[in-house]
C-alpha cells in the first residue's frame, strides 16, 4: 500500500511541476462576451513574425464562452494572406482560455488574459502545447495601427502586470504602421 501511495504522490508532484512550468502571470477576469472583436497582433515575445505576420483574430461568440476564431495570417514561407479557423474557449470563469489553431498548432494551448481594455488592447500570455518556447505573450489591439495613447496604455499594463518592457518585444513591421 505504501508503494501505491508513494507512486501517487510522485505522480501528483510531476503533474504540479508540469503545470507549474507555465507562469501565466496575474489573474485578470474578463467578460467573454465583450471579446467579440477583431484583434491585431502587433507585438509578441518571443517573436513569431519570422513565421507569420499581419495576424488578426476575429472572435465570434458561439454559445456560452465559446468562440470561433477566424484568423487572418500571412505565412512568411508562402508570402500570401490566408485565413485559418480555430476555436477559443473561455475557461475558469473568464480567467483563462484555450486556443486551438489546427493549421498553426505550434501556438495552440492555454492562455490567460493578462490585461484588457475593451475595444483598445488585449495582452495574453500562455504556454503553447507544441512549441519549444516555454511561454508566449502577445499584445493585440483593436486597430491595426494603434495610436500612441493605446500603445502607451498597453505598455503600462505590461509593465504593471508582467514587469516586462514593450521595447523588448518584437513588432510586426509588415503592418506598415508608423
Amino acid at each position: 500500500m505504501n508503494s501505491l501511495a508513494g507512486s501517487l504522490a510522485c505522480l501528483a508532484v510531476a503533474i504540479l511541476n508540469v503545470n507549474g512550468d507555465c507562469d501565466f502571470g496575474p489573474i485578470f477576469r474578463f467578460h467573454p462576451n465583450w471579446m467579440e472583436n477583431t484583434w491585431y497582433v502587433v507585438y509578441s515575445s518571443p517573436s513569431a513574425f519570422d513565421e507569420a505576420n499581419n495576424v488578426s483574430f476575429s472572435y465570434e461568440l458561439q454559445g456560452h464562452s465559446h468562440y470561433v476564431a477566424h484568423v487572418g495570417i500571412t505565412f512568411a514561407d508562402i508570402g500570401t494572406a490566408k485565413e485559418i479557423n480555430g476555436t477559443v474557449t473561455a475557461l475558469d470563469f473568464g480567467t483563462k482560455f484555450n486556443v486551438q489553431l489546427p493549421e498553426w498548432s505550434k501556438y495552440s494551448g492555454t492562455y490567460r488574459v493578462t490585461a484588457l481594455e475593451y475595444g483598445n488592447y488585449l495582452i495574453a500570455k500562455g504556454c503553447p502545447e507544441k512549441s519549444t518556447v516555454k511561454s508566449f505573450t502577445v499584445v493585440m489591439f483593436s486597430k491595426k495601427c494603434p495610436d500612441e495613447a493605446s500603445v502607451g496604455a498597453a505598455r503600462a499594463a505590461l509593465k504593471k502586470y508582467l514587469n516586462e518592457n514593450l521595447e523588448h518585444y518584437a513588432k510586426d513591421t509588415f503592418l506598415n504602421c508608423p
